[in-house]
């Protein structure tokens, strides 16, 4: 809740791309004295083309996987946010891609000069700080404020924080076995820049990803060889969906559909979310070869598809091939795989991802800073964390003054999903609307965590239909459940997205004195 009128509040956004400009914008709008900070000397973030290889950017030749008509922030006027967010009293206002001039699919470098015009057309440049590197994050309780450390300037205190830094800061590197082994390159896909480094040579790519299909896409003509390394399938989907559909693809209609199954059966849910993404890629690409080994695709709920118009042309074509993952390397350039065949290699790039990163941050509001171990070991983790925030944007301890984005996703475009989230916290913190208590907050995300490892517990003990078709044929172990002792077992007890434990129920019965109960009855 505003302690304060907005104009009365320094509000602090870190992080200048697409989803911080869009953050500074919408507290403007609200009337909070706003200043953004970036380490870089420009906005826009990875869609600025940088040669430096210790600073994520996009390719130059990289093509947006979403067209304009959804990225540009004239879409988000038209459509409705989701019920845990607020849109603004104030209509948006918009500021769509020049159209007459830009492909539906345009280039990384028109989407960096959209960010750059955005940012002059809303007049945010004399709030913004460029070159300003933010060192360290912390409350003081005191002053009851924010103290903003820099690298190379003086500290400064703010009511209200914004972290806007986005989910790919920290890289993911793989440990390989033998490694030190290996004669060649190894490096991350965040230090790709041209695949002219990477002429005449064999090139394993490590990940079948968004980013591994365009690494390998880009080195056709370069490399000697290109293999894609991956341990599971994917679903691989064209930019324009609505082209090979001939509708429009996910349409807000469908996303209804969704969210209602989501809710009421969230495993025909999945099912109808997965049948319709290997219908348009069977429509697209037609029959896929069995030993791409693209099938079985983990669902889309869990693994993003690949969007990509060349990918399957490239290995009919036999200018990409898939190998199994890679076991160890054994010798300056030879690779053992999974399979146990061997592949020669002059360099790897491992295109395994990010990972959130809240290094700057005080470890008492560090939202992933004591992960849940059911989420560790999760098989969609990978070791990742789980940001604890209540609807992925607020922090649980100081919700009235620190809030994310890049935490919360759903199917629609980056920069729009950043321009709701970014109105809502605007509207929070403005008093026009106000979140649940703290209790209830920490409840939701407790439910989140169960719900996203697929443990199941929630659903069987809870007041839908599994709920009662539980109850109604396991009496016993659902008394067990809802009264005797927590255990770990339980979270292994039922399907869902990791694998149940086959001895989860006999743990419980050891642990509840299955006697004990028996008498009661």
């Amino acid at each position: 809740m505003a302690t304060s009128r907005p104009q009365e509040q320094r509000v602090a956004v870190i992080g200048l791309g697409a989803m911080g400009i869009v953050t500074v914008k919408n507290l403007l709008e609200e009337g909070f004295n706003v200043t953004g900070f970036d380490r870089n000397g420009y906005v826009g973030g990875l869609w600025h083309f940088t040669e430096d290889e210790d600073t994520l950017s996009v390719l130059e030749s990289t093509i947006v996987n979403v067209s304009i008509a959804r990225v540009s922030n004239a879409a988000c006027s038209y459509g409705s946010p989701s019920r845990d967010l607020t849109m603004p009293r104030v209509a948006i206002q918009i500021f769509p891609f020049k159209r007459a001039r830009t492909p539906p699919f345009c280039s990384a470098k028109q989407v960096n000069e959209y960010l750059e015009n955005y940012v002059d057309h809303f007049n945010l440049r004399p709030h913004l700080r460029l070159n300003t590197a933010v060192k360290y994050v912390a409350r003081e309780e005191e002053s009851d404020r924010w103290r903003l450390d820099f690298e190379l300037a003086p500290s400064e205190h703010f009511d209200k924080v914004v972290i806007a830094t986005g989910p790919h800061l920290n890289p993911v590197m793989p440990e390989i076995n033998g490694s030190s082994l290996f004669a060649g390159m190894i490096l991350h896909s965040k230090s790709f820049k041209r695949p002219e480094a990477f002429t005449g040579k064999k090139v394993v790519v490590l990940g079948l990803g968004n980013t591994g299909s365009d690494i390998a896409d880009i080195l056709v003509g370069h490399a000697s060889s290109i293999y894609i390394s991956h341990n599971h399938g994917a679903i691989v989907l064209p930019r324009d969906i609505d082209k090979v559909t001939g509708s429009k693809g996910f349409t807000h209609r469908f996303s209804i559909i969704v969210g209602f199954l989501e809710r009421w059966c969230p495993s025909l849910s999945e099912a109808l979310f997965n049948r319709k993404a290997k219908s348009i890629m069977s429509k697209a690409f037609g029959d896929v070869d069995p030993a791409w080994r693209l099938d079985p695709a983990p669902s889309v709920k869990v693994t993003n598809p690949v969007v990509s118009d060349t990918l399957i042309n490239r290995l009919r074509a036999g200018d990409i091939q898939t190998i199994p993952g890679i076991k160890k390397v054994t010798g300056p350039k030879e690779l053992e795989l999974t399979d146990g065949q061997e592949v020669e290699a002059d360099a790897i790039i491992c295109c395994t991802g990010y990972k959130y990163g809240f290094d700057i941050l005080d470890p008492q509001v560090d939202p992933s800073d004591k992960p849940a171990i059911a989420w560790l070991k999760a098989w969609g983790s990978k070791g990742r964390p789980l940001p604890r925030l209540y609807q992925n944007v607020f922090s649980l301890k100081q919700p009235d003054s620190l809030a994310f984005l890049g935490c919360a996703w759903f199917i629609t475009s980056a920069f729009c999903l950043a321009d709701l989230t970014s109105m809502c916290i605007a509207q929070v913190w403005a008093g026009h609307s106000k979140l649940p208590p703290q209790p209830e907050m920490h409840r939701w995300m407790d439910q989140q965590e169960q719900r996203i490892t697929g443990m199941g517990v929630e659903e069987h003990l809870g007041w839908g239909w599994k709920g009662w078709l539980f109850w109604w044929r396991e009496r016993p172990l659902w008394k067990m459940l809802m009264d005797g002792p927590q255990t770990a077992a339980a979270w292994r007890l039922f399907d869902g997205k990791r694998k149940k434990w086959d001895g989860a129920r006999a743990e419980i019965e050891r642990a509840n004195e299955v006697g004990e109960f028996d008498k009661e009855k």
